[in-house]
């Protein structure tokens, strides 16, 4: 045992613990009476912290199918999925047994509709007891897929694009890589076509188009 406090109150709270760790906590009360400490009867507790939380939650597919994925929890060896729909209450769709699995894919769905997704990195430790992280959250609109008949004609150093209109889209991000860069975001617009300033000539852009919809609170989906 290492000591972590010396408290006079009936309570403590003892930090950097690593999650998803059992622990023993050992409480020993004493008195000091004339410079010598007296030590009396201890209690002892087994206890854990909780998994640690997933990174990187992400839509991977929102169209007659919700799928999302993450990186995954290193303490975890299971995950929960929870799902509200329209901000209703959050109700468990999945268990996941297998730490190595960080998707979902949920095919109960209808376009239209906002669902919010929470994922709890979950731990089980001593006697079955879990010890689930309080979890990530991603929102997404059924039906948000990728635009089609996506077109890209250049016209005086320009390039205009083009595309069918997504039904319940607010609008569209634009993103650009020049050459062999990364995507970078260039701008939005709430149209289906898109006219870019000047490029160089003779060089070669990328572009992607993704839809979004923006929600009560001004966050996107």
């Amino acid at each position: 045992y290492v000591k972590a406090k010396d408290v006079t109150e009936p309570e403590v709270s003892i930090g950097e613990l690593k999650s998803g760790t059992q622990y023993w906590i050992k409480i020993v009360p004493y008195t000091v009476i004339d410079g010598e400490t007296r030590e009396y009867p201890e209690s002892v507790k087994k206890t854990a912290t909780q998994a640690g939380e997933v990174s990187n939650l992400h839509a991977l597919h929102s169209s007659d199918e919700m799928e999302i994925g993450w990186d995954k929890s290193d303490t975890a060896d299971s995950y929960r999925v929870y799902r509200s729909v329209e901000d209703g209450k959050y109700k468990l769709v999945a268990e996941i047994n297998d730490a190595d699995k960080t998707t979902f894919a949920d095919d109960d769905v209808k376009e239209g509709v906002l669902y919010t997704y929470k994922v709890c990195a979950n731990r089980t430790l001593y006697n079955g007891v879990n010890y689930p992280s309080e979890g990530r959250t991603i929102q997404l609109v059924c039906g948000m897929s990728a635009p089609t008949d996506l077109i890209a004609t250049s016209e005086a150093s320009r390039v205009h694009l083009s595309w069918n209109y997504n039904t319940y889209a607010t609008g569209y991000n634009i993103y650009v890589a020049h050459g062999d860069s990364d995507l970078e975001y260039l701008d939005a617009t709430e149209r289906n076509y898109f006219i870019t300033d000047k490029l160089t000539a003779g060089d070669t852009y990328t572009f992607r188009v993704e839809p979004y919809y923006v929600l009560g609170n001004n966050k996107e989906a």
